[in-house]
């Protein structure tokens, strides 16, 4: 592999973290906007921490099963 594919890898798998992360925090904005008595600081407040959080989740997860399944195509595609 030469630096631009490795590059090119952790660009995708930042891409694929953010997101995730983006679809995390606005399903819990929806969610949270069927809740009666949510105020709009609750709201914005709650939908960054889901972001923040599910960004520090995923941007150590989406790596590992990226690498995961980047192993098994290869030990596929040898056989």
């Amino acid at each position: 592999m030469n630096v631009k594919q490795g590059r090119g890898k952790k660009i995708g798998n930042l891409v694929a973290s953010v997101v995730l992360s983006v679809i995390m925090a606005l399903v819990f904005y929806l969610g949270a906007t069927q809740v009666e008595g949510s105020e709009g600081v609750d709201l914005i407040g709650g939908t960054i921490y889901t972001l923040v959080l599910s960004l520090i989740i995923f941007l150590a997860l989406v790596p590992r099963i990226a690498a995961r399944f980047s192993r098994r195509g290869s030990m596929t595609s040898s056989n």
